[in-house]
């Protein structure tokens, strides 16, 4: 469940908008059977409406569904880092900001367990130009890092 969201998530974002509804249904499913209803009900919210989004309310509850399981965590990061690091362009800028919606609500020890994310982010940002649509998602995703106010 964990790893065909984090696989299925930034797919989602650059599909058409027809072909995504069966793949929102199936990880409103397979969130249901983890019984996390409150997950499921994310993917499925508006599905006849407009071309879904990574919204904040998803990347908070993605975020606290992985809270109860540390080996989830490192899967689902670990995956994300695959499509990162890998050639497909196109959903590297949805992966981004799946990632940004969740550590928007990451506990406070998230850099500590995920220091090859905190990697591979840093290496993204100092190869990727200010006029590139993934830089201002990779700057807010690392300045998370900042000690509050």
């Amino acid at each position: 469940c964990v790893l065909c969201t984090a696989v299925l998530v930034p797919f989602l974002s650059v599909g058409v908008k027809s072909s995504t509804v069966s793949v929102r249904q199936e990880l409103g499913f397979l969130w249901r059977v983890q019984n996390q209803a409150h997950v499921a009900a994310a993917f499925l919210h508006d599905i006849d409406g407009t071309m879904w989004q990574v919204t904040d309310d998803l990347g908070r509850l993605l975020m606290a569904a992985l809270a109860f399981s540390p080996d989830e965590e490192k899967a689902f990061f670990d995956t994300v880092l695959v499509i990162l690091n890998g050639r497909c362009n196109a959903v590297k800028h949805p992966t981004l900001i799946l990632v940004h919606k969740m550590v928007q609500a990451a506990p406070e020890l998230f850099w500590k367990r995920n220091g090859a994310l905190l990697a591979a982010l840093t290496r993204i940002l100092r190869t990727t130009g200010a006029n590139d649509a993934t830089w201002p998602v990779l700057v807010s995703v690392l300045s998370t890092l900042l000690p509050c106010p």
